[in-house]
């Protein structure tokens, strides 16, 4: 039993991972040259939703999923606010604050509709 909950697990992770390459693919294919976030960004922040809601189930504590949401938050803010001559857009912010919920989903078994999501 604890094999197949640990398969579990790593399936989870994997689909969040894979989740933020093509996220972070799509975005970097369609960004301008010069962007700051891109593939491995967006493979970090699915890993992170990830992480942070794994922690949440183990400890039963969902404040571990806001705090790591507000330290998101604050790095993309401030990225933004560090481009803000530059790139006049937000949609590659918004998608990685995205990527960080699909992660949490996948953790939390709403395995279809963090792919459904992805895809749309």
């Amino acid at each position: 039993m604890q094999d197949q909950m640990l398969l579990q697990v790593f399936v989870q992770f994997g689909l969040a991972g894979l989740v933020g390459f093509l996220l972070g693919l799509e975005r970097e294919m369609s960004a301008k040259p010069g962007s700051y976030i891109g593939i491995r960004d967006f493979v970090f922040f699915a890993l992170l939703g990830a992480t942070s809601a794994f922690i949440a189930g183990q400890y039963s504590n969902a404040w571990v999923i806001i705090a790591v949401f507000v330290g998101v938050i604050v790095i993309l803010t401030t990225q933004y606010w560090a481009s803000h001559g530059e790139d006049t857009g937000i949609t590659t912010e918004v998608a990685a604050v995205l990527t960080f919920l699909l992660g949490v989903l996948l953790i939390m078994e709403a395995t279809e509709l963090a792919i459904a999501i992805a895809i749309v």
